[in-house]
């Protein structure tokens, strides 16, 4: 709950927000220990300013960031990078190999992730292109009577 507090006030769309803390909310009780929430702490006030929830995949030894925030006053400090290299090294604790950042920025996509996404590119990574995921809905048929 102070994770996704915090995380509503760092300026996204509504919508975003309550689409990433809703996501959390359910992973929450769903992945136990799987979920790891991290946050950076204001030594003045004592509030969450910044934070990062990571999801370990055991079976592609990985942990895979779900979701992130900064808030306005935190941007000229090192939380983010602070955040990123804590969850760097509780992975390799937990004994897994991989760190996935999820998204980069594309031709095409948002002009809003190309901020984050040159964050990202600062820590070593490097870019795998997977093809599309086939996405297949399946809808009740109406029974026939």
């Amino acid at each position: 709950d102070d994770y996704c507090r915090a995380y509503a006030r760092c300026g996204k769309r509504s919508s975003l927000i309550k689409l990433f803390s809703d996501n959390l909310r359910h992973k929450a009780p769903t992945q136990g220990d799987l979920l790891h929430l991290y946050g950076v702490v204001s030594r003045e006030t004592g509030e969450v300013i910044a934070g990062l929830a990571g999801l370990d995949i055991p079976e592609i030894n990985a942990s895979i960031h779900v979701t992130g925030f900064i808030l306005p006053k935190a941007r000229d400090t090192g939380a983010g990078t602070g955040l990123v290299n804590h969850w760097f090294l509780e992975t390799q604790k937990r004994g897994l190999r991989f760190c996935d950042f999820d998204g980069f920025y594309a031709k095409g996509d948002p002009t809003s992730w190309q901020g984050f996404s040159r964050f990202k590119s600062q820590f070593g990574t490097r870019y795998i292109a997977y093809p599309s995921p086939l996405w297949r809905f399946v809808t009740k048929e109406k029974s026939k009577k």
